[in-house]
């Protein structure tokens, strides 16, 4: 998953304004539908996946990994079948070790069970998505789902309102474990979302706490990497609140 690189095989890619402002599309993406913000664009995403392969990336794809955990870790899932892998090749081992370091250290253990990571096997990664498959048309069976459009899926609203990333919005995030994980989650991924307005994205005047400011995300950006906890993502903007 990667800012307009969203995709699955026939159907488009989804992407949003501001990052259409910022980079152009994927080159591998001919057909492209440009959602209003990267709530919906991420719902969209989860409501027409069978599956879901995420590759090496940066803040954003880290966003959108904790988007899929706030979702998978509700306990109003618990029974739904999407598989999660996270892949790539072998120079990508460390990050990926460096980002499950994160989710453990902040969502706990549990996280772990609802993705799998697999290293330089391309291979591996089609035969678990293809086996897969069978169990994800019997669930949607099953329950009286359309196959084609994840109706069922319960996705809360604090992963549907848009997040706006100013100075006010980065220091109230609520970033402490004593939470249920799938709250935590939510807004975790909307901090990196704040990192991600502030370094990708065109989104209004930084100077300006105001207007939809992103300067409290770039603040955080020196805490950003996936090993830092989420107590020193909110000291960052806190910090710079009260600036």
């Amino acid at each position: 998953m990667h800012s307009s690189a969203i995709t699955t095989a026939g159907l488009p890619g989804l992407t949003e304004p501001s990052i259409i402002a910022a980079e152009p599309p994927n080159p591998l993406v001919n057909e492209l539908i440009i959602m209003p913000d990267i709530e919906k664009r991420l719902e969209a995403f989860v409501r027409i996946a069978h599956g879901i392969v995420i590759f090496p990336g940066g803040v954003g794809t880290a966003e959108e990994l904790l988007y899929l955990l706030g979702i998978l870790m509700n306990p109003q899932n618990s029974d739904q079948v999407l598989p999660l892998i996270l892949t790539g090749p072998k120079e990508s081992a460390d990050d990926f070790r460096v980002l499950d370091d994160f989710i453990v250290n902040t969502l706990g253990e549990a996280a772990r069970r609802h993705y799998k990571i697999i290293i330089d096997d391309a291979a591996e990664v089609a035969r678990l998505m293809k086996k897969a498959m069978p169990q994800v048309k019997e669930y949607r069976r099953e329950t009286g789902d359309a196959y084609s459009f994840n109706w069922s899926i319960h996705i809360a609203p604090d992963l549907q309102v848009p997040f706006l990333p100013t100075h006010e919005n980065m220091a109230n995030l609520k970033l402490f474990p004593n939470q249920p994980a799938e709250k935590l989650a939510a807004d975790l991924r909307r901090a990196f979302s704040g990192i991600v307005a502030g370094n990708v994205k065109e989104m209004g005047d930084p100077r300006n706490p105001g207007k939809r400011s992103v300067s409290a995300a770039r603040r955080c950006r020196s805490d950003a990497p996936y090993g830092r906890t989420a107590a020193g993502l909110r000291r960052a903007a806190a910090h710079e609140a009260a600036g």
